[in-house]
């Protein structure tokens, strides 16, 4: 039996949103060269959700939508856009994703590891917590819907709330990581941060990442 020649198939994929909020095309172009050049292997050809309900109305969406090309990020829909840009996506053959909030639901248990996460390993809790009893490498990749707690040394990538959770936090025992995102907003970390290798809760507070000290005791 032959398989079909096309076919469509649920499936259920993590992207990135990218929320602007700049009144020209300047302080974009700025905003976005400043964020991507602290990690630009990271973001290179990146897939990702525009939110522009923050743009100016007189902003041409064209003129934004290529200049975040220019910085190799690739936008695959827009949410919350305004009225003004509607039309100009249509145009654009942009899909406009309409803004629901986001369903109540219960978690399943959280993923506990017990053992080292290597270089190159990613783990994916999803629709749980994951809890991390053992060390993070650099180049490891954490991710869950849910919050995230490390107690061995934290020196990977993680991305709690990976669903779009604002709510999801990370606690880290020993915060060394080199980046960290919280339902899609990104911070790179460097050794000069005020808090490394210390034990550090990480909140989302509006659309800024908020770390701060744990008692050791």
């Amino acid at each position: 039996m032959h398989a079909p020649v096309i076919e469509f198939k649920g499936g259920s994929y993590t992207l990135s949103t990218l929320r602007l909020c700049g009144r020209t095309l300047v302080q974009l172009d700025a905003a976005l060269a400043q964020h991507i050049e602290r990690a630009p292997g990271l973001f290179a050809r990146m897939p990702v959700i525009l939110d522009i309900e923050g743009l100016d109305p007189a902003l041409p969406i064209s003129d934004v939508i290529a200049l975040v090309r220019q910085h190799q990020l690739l936008p695959m829909a827009v949410s919350r856009a305004q009225p003004t840009h509607k039309a100009a996506l249509t145009e654009l053959a942009i899909p406009c994703l309409e803004h629901k909030a986001q369903k109540a639901h219960h978690r399943l248990p959280p993923m506990i590891v017990d053992k080292p996460v290597r270089s190159g390993q990613q783990i994916y809790a999803r629709e749980r917590d994951l809890i991390v009893l053992s060390a993070v490498s650099a180049g490891a990749e954490l991710m869950a819907d849910g919050h995230i707690q490390v107690f061995g040394p934290l020196r990977g990538r993680v991305f709690a709330g990976a669903a779009g959770d604002p709510s999801a936090y990370l606690i880290s025992h020993n915060y060394q990581p080199e980046l960290v995102a919280l339902a899609g907003h990104y911070q790179t970390v460097e050794p000069s941060h005020p808090h490394w290798g210390q034990p550090v809760l990480i909140q989302l507070q509006g659309n800024a990442l908020n770390c701060e000290p744990l008692s050791r005791s």
